[in-house]
């Protein structure tokens, strides 16, 4: 259930608990009028019960005045009802310590096709960032600090704020067509929050379709801090397509961006040999991958090395052969660097060619109406199968042995992830599908 509040109520609140008079906030027509710098403070929003400052308003003008808001938390929105109105709509946000203004502007060039509302949200950890902040009730930001001790730790270079502009009102993420598009965002930070490096220019990093907690899109353009007096802390984006109205943004430094966007990495047998394949959505930076092995997933050897694209928007294919695997099970790990040295750790995932063959693992159909049925080509082993969606969240999980059909009926109709986890052993395929 969400905590949704009307302006009026609010107004009441105000009366009631804050020291303020009747004239420091108005409402009318549904939008917000702020007099005399008073500041909201929206608190205790949880993934399960968010708290919403709903501006039903499609106009620039929903929030106006001189007074503040305070988020300070992922899941404490100003929900907006912009529909399809176009201009720039600002939200006055206050950061954690009441002492700067960081406002966060979307202008809008093209309209959506239909209803619609944006939630807005902006937050860092503490006066002191530190733990650092987290994103859908993780931990961690991710991929900051990757899950091997020895992965690098990027979290110093950027700025240490996360922003959320949620459009998904408009399509649920199944297509980006219906919301917004020719976008440009504002950003603005305390100085605080930039650590100790020197951010000149820095990369506008969104997740990648809000899918899993595991992968970022590469960085859409870079842009200067900028240099008007009073605002050192802005940065602008260029114009933003539909499709690249992501829900959660950081600001990255252009010289350490955070990791690739990883599609898929499995084992195939073929014989004796194994054939390890993997694919990219997107990369930056990239100067080449490694993989590793091992025999009991801790202790692993360099078996090959192979370079990466650089940079590239559109999926590429990578394939090595092991013609030696081990006795058993043979575990892999792939290992992703960047230019500057920077590197990422992805998931573990093994082989067994003395058994049975899974020369042809596959899911199909898709996009799928109800039934997904999953080919494996190992009748004795063991699965686990896990489905995602659009913003991390667990919809689904089962196990199995060999072949298997599941109906996913009970799935709303809308963009995922499946995952299909070899017992023992690691990820075999991650593989995006359309639910109908």
């Amino acid at each position: 259930m969400q905590k949704k509040y009307s302006i009026l109520k609010l107004i009441k609140w105000f009366l009631l608990f804050a020291t303020m008079t009747f004239d420091m906030v108005i409402a009318q027509n549904n939008a917000l009028i702020l007099k005399s710098n008073p500041y909201i403070i929206l608190n205790g929003g949880t993934s399960a019960t968010p708290v919403n400052l709903i501006i039903n308003q499609v106009q620039t003008t929903g929030i106006s005045g001189s007074g503040y808001i305070k988020s300070e938390g992922e899941f404490n929105y100003v929900d907006w009802v912009i529909g399809t109105g176009i201009g720039t709509y600002t939200v006055p946000f206050y950061d954690n310590t009441h002492t700067t203004s960081i406002p966060f502007s979307m202008a809008i060039g093209n309209a959506a096709t239909g209803a619609g509302h944006v939630l807005f949200s902006t937050y860092t950890a503490s006066a002191t960032l530190t733990p650092y902040a987290t994103y859908n009730a993780t931990t961690s930001i991710p991929n900051l600090e990757t899950e091997y001790p020895i992965g690098g730790d990027n979290s110093a270079n950027m700025v240490q704020r996360w922003w959320i502009a949620d459009a998904a009102s408009y399509d649920s993420y199944t297509t980006f067509a219906k919301r917004p598009s020719n976008i440009t965002f504002t950003f603005e930070f305390h100085s605080a929050e930039i650590h100790s490096q020197a951010l000149a220019s820095l990369g506008f990093q969104p997740f990648a379709d809000n899918a899993s907690e595991t992968e970022w899109d590469p960085s859409i353009t870079f842009a200067q801090l900028s240099s008007t007096p009073g605002t050192p802390n802005q940065v602008i984006s260029p114009n933003i397509s539909a499709s690249d109205f992501f829900r959660a943004w950081a600001l990255v430094n252009s010289s350490s961006l955070l990791p690739i966007d990883l599609l898929s990495f499995n084992a195939v047998c073929k014989g004796e040999k194994v054939s390890l394949n993997w694919a990219t959505a997107s990369e930056t930076n990239n100067d080449y991958f490694t993989i590793d092995r091992s025999k009991d997933a801790e202790t692993w050897e360099t078996m090959v090395t192979i370079p990466g694209a650089g940079n590239s928007n559109t999926t590429l294919y990578y394939s090595a052969i092991d013609n030696q695997p081990y006795p058993g099970y043979t575990y892999y790990r792939l290992k992703q660097t960047d230019y500057n040295g920077n590197f990422k750790l992805f998931n573990v995932i093994s082989s067994d060619c003395n058994t049975d063959s899974i020369s042809s693992l596959a899911i199909y159909p898709n996009p799928i109406n109800s039934v997904l049925n999953i080919k494996t080509g190992m009748a004795n082993n063991n699965f686990d199968i896990k489905i995602i969606n659009m913003e991390g969240q667990v919809c689904y999980t089962n196990n199995f042995t060999g072949n298997a059909s599941f109906d996913l009926s009970i799935l709303k109709s809308a963009l995922y992830y499946v995952i299909i986890t070899n017992l023992p052993g690691g990820e075999l395929l991650k593989q995006r599908i359309v639910v109908l």
